[in-house]
């Protein structure tokens, strides 16, 4: 006897957090439903759409807003971790750190090499000084250096620079649909019937 499967009831993975969709468009690991909420609410009020085709233009301009938001912080996120890893190759006195290789950076080295990407600015002050200090290279320069050779970083920034030009192009429609829909009456008159 063959055995079916009813899988109606059952909640894909997709649909187990719907605080993880706004808008349609699922987030990532990191951002926050609320502030994809609050752009949409800001930019929505901003547009005011009229129509149903005016709605779903803003629409698409918030998600070009998140959307170039997202790749700028990817951008970011990449030139961090090259500016970690060329960080890391010179404490390690020049020699390059191989993934999956046994490194031969202490535990100290490896806490400076951390410090230099955190987020704490008296943990970053002190490790850019240590880092000065130990490799006679000021840590600007080397983030300087793993800015202008990140090919994750020029893959955002391309993408960014495309989605910069779609939105550039939707707000000029947009613009023109809400113009074209403002008609002006000019001394209009009511007049009522008799009857």
């Amino acid at each position: 006897m063959t055995e079916t499967v009813d899988n109606r009831g059952v909640a894909s993975d997709e649909d187990a957090d719907p605080a993880r969709m706004v808008s349609g468009m699922k987030l990532l690991p990191g951002e926050n439903p609320l502030d994809k909420e609050q752009l949409r609410m800001t930019l929505m009020a901003e547009f005011a759409p009229k129509t149903a085709y005016q709605r779903r233009l803003a629409e698409q301009l918030v998600e070009y807003e998140w959307e170039i938001g997202r790749h700028r912080r990817f951008r970011d996120l990449g030139i961090l971790a090259q500016y970690h890893s060329r960080a890391n190759t010179m404490i390690n006195g020049g020699r390059p750190i191989l993934s999956g290789e046994e490194n031969s950076l202490t535990p100290d080295d490896k806490m400076l090499a951390r410090d230099l990407v955190g987020s704490l600015d008296a943990d970053r002050v002190a490790a850019e000084n240590d880092f000065l200090d130990r490799t006679c290279w000021h840590p600007e320069h080397v983030l300087a250096m793993a800015a202008g050779n990140c090919p994750a970083a020029d893959a955002h920034e391309n993408r960014i620079r495309d989605l910069e030009r779609r939105r550039t192009l939707l707000r000029k429609e947009f613009g023109e649909l809400q113009s074209a829909c403002r008609t002006v009456v000019e001394d209009a008159e009511i007049i009522e019937a008799d009857g």
